[in-house]
């Protein structure tokens, strides 16, 4: 029976939520509109910020749980979510990400307050008079920056320890990079077309699936070139070592730079010393794995993009060489690579045409350079084993000499993102902005937090952040000892991202060392010795960063 304005009764029951409206309103106490921003504690403000995500206002980070989560790890799980609503729409991951890194940034102030105690009892104004007669002071903050994935201070560790590397390990034989061929991958686009539940789609159709499809890019490429490094390069190219970096470019896409350390490899700092003697040794070596070459400049296929094409349906390996080479391999001069002063390409093309292979020093005299065979000026160098498989532009080029090697580190391995600002100058401008009431802690929490902000984040970036892969990998171990530490931590980093600190006083453990080890020296104590709370144990030898480095004149 119906009422004009209200249900009396009916020959069904009414259901739960019927008159429920109090209830609503005490789970989704939304807050009302202010100048101040939300308390990142309140409870449910995600939910109540995304309702289209949350539509029963349930699942939110601060909810009561058995085991609390961390807002990494929550992120992470909304991320793989079965229906892709949180990784599909546009703003929550980058929301997400945001939220993790600002939580990150606060335990590193935290973790950095608890580590000097002594700082609790200034004022700024006292920090700021310390800082202005110690301007070195500033420097040890960098340490606890460092660890903060994707900052400035994050890959110039990373550059320590790539140069460390090469002082353990001498030079590496090989520099390459791989980029992500997003649009023409045909297994790519398989599973894009699939998870969206399309029997197909056209060309322009399906480059907007992929601007709307950013994890699924992104973790394809990780997946792919982890396999593919993993499986294919270690054992084709007989790899000792390697390390390599995942960076994204201006259109979001993702791109590897890295060196590889190979078995057997010729010996090229005889050069420096031996240069007509181990000349043609060098470039016999090189040759068979470095080309520049293309077996058929004028064979074009004229149906697929030959990226589009799986290797299984390949015919002639020749004319597939020859289509990648002369459609993605061919250098194309833009803005990025044109020099304003004399409109020169700063990468050198166009290069001489070369009958044969050659060592000369660079443009700059400064060191010398592998010259492939070159029957084009446009072709970029690379591996055709390399190319054949991935199946996307890169470069594959040869390290002879350590100057040469530095110069790479500088400008690719240890590179942050566009806009990035250094820690160090952040932390001033910070300093100056505050007023005397605020307190260090929350200085240095919102200096941490400002390095994040000074850039722009890819879409696929942002998911891979949130995912929690890594953005680097090695194949070395590394121990830090930070000798400008009044307290010499032991910092120990494992391959890729899980940066450790085990908070141990590696001096006071080296100076207590047993009877045994009295003769070995403070390097190879830290190099061969695994120190934990309990014990000190024999292990595989691991590259010892030291910080500040040491300069060699």
């Amino acid at each position: 029976v119906a009422g004009e304005d209200e249900i009396v009764s009916a020959a069904v029951p009414l259901p739960s939520f019927y008159h429920s409206e109090d209830k609503v309103k005490h789970n989704m106490n939304w807050p009302e509109i202010s100048c101040n921003a939300v308390k990142e504690l309140t409870r449910p403000y995600i939910a109540q910020a995304f309702p289209s995500l949350f539509p029963y206002g349930e699942g939110d980070l601060h909810e009561v749980r058995d085991k609390k989560l961390s807002p990494r790890i929550y992120f992470q799980y909304l991320m793989e979510f079965e229906d892709g609503r949180f990784s599909n729409h546009k703003i929550f991951p980058y929301f997400g990400l945001n939220t993790v890194m600002r939580w990150e940034c606060l335990s590193k102030g935290t973790v950095y307050m608890k580590d000097h105690p002594n700082l609790k009892k200034m004022n700024i104004e006292v920090l700021k008079d310390i800082i202005k007669k110690n301007p070195d002071f500033m420097k040890d903050i960098l340490v606890y920056g460092s660890n903060i994935r994707g900052t400035r201070e994050f890959w110039s560790s990373r550059c320590n320890e790539l140069s460390s590397i090469c002082d353990f390990l001498g030079l590496p034989t090989i520099f390459f990079t791989a980029s992500a061929a997003d649009v023409r991958w045909p297994r790519l686009r398989e599973l894009i077309i699939e998870r969206c539940g399309l029997p197909s789609a056209d060309d322009k159709k399906y480059y907007q699936l992929v601007l709307d499809n950013p994890k699924i890019c992104s973790d394809y490429f990780y997946e792919m070139f982890t396999m593919f490094f993993e499986s294919i390069v270690l054992g084709s190219f007989e790899v000792l070592d390697y390390w390599y970096r995942f960076e994204w470019q201006m259109r979001g896409s993702p791109h590897v730079h890295g060196v590889m350390w190979l078995q057997n490899a010729v010996d090229v700092n005889l050069l420096q010393a031996k240069f007509e003697e181990v000349k043609i040794t060098v470039i016999q070596y090189f040759d068979k794995l470095i080309s520049c070459e293309s077996p058929n400049l004028n064979y074009i296929d004229v149906g697929s993009h030959p990226c589009s094409v799986k290797i299984a349906d390949i015919s002639s390996v020749e004319d597939d060489v020859a289509a990648l080479i002369n459609t993605v391999q061919m250098h194309v001069c833009s803005k990025k690579c044109i020099k304003n002063e004399n409109s020169s390409c700063r990468y050198g093309f166009p290069k001489d045409l070369k009958e044969d292979s050659d060592i000369v020093m660079n443009t700059n005299k400064k060191y010398y350079e592998f010259q492939g065979r070159r029957n084009h000026p446009y072709i970029n160098q690379h591996n055709t084993i390399w190319l054949r498989c991935l199946r996307s532009n890169g470069d594959f080029g040869a390290i002879l000499s350590d100057s040469g090697f530095r110069n790479y580190v500088s400008k690719y391995a240890s590179k942050s993102e566009v806009k990035s600002r250094p820690l160090l100058e952040i932390l001033s401008s910070t300093l100056s902005a505050i007023n005397d009431s605020v307190s260090v802690t929350s200085t240095l929490q919102r200096s941490f937090m400002a390095a994040l902000v000074e850039r722009d984040y890819s879409a696929q970036e942002v998911h891979h952040l949130l995912s929690g892969k890594k953005l680097f990998s090695c194949s070395r171990s590394f121990v830090k000892i930070n000798l400008k530490s009044s307290q010499w931590k032991y910092h120990i980093s494992l391959d890729g991202d899980n940066l450790k600190d085990n908070y141990i006083h590696i001096f006071y453990v080296y100076s207590n060392r047993p009877q045994k080890l009295r003769n070995v020296c403070l390097l190879r104590f830290a190099e061969m010795f695994n120190i934990d709370k309990y014990s000190v144990r024999k292990r595989k030898a691991v590259v010892v960063v030291v910080n500040p480095r040491l300069r060699y004149e």
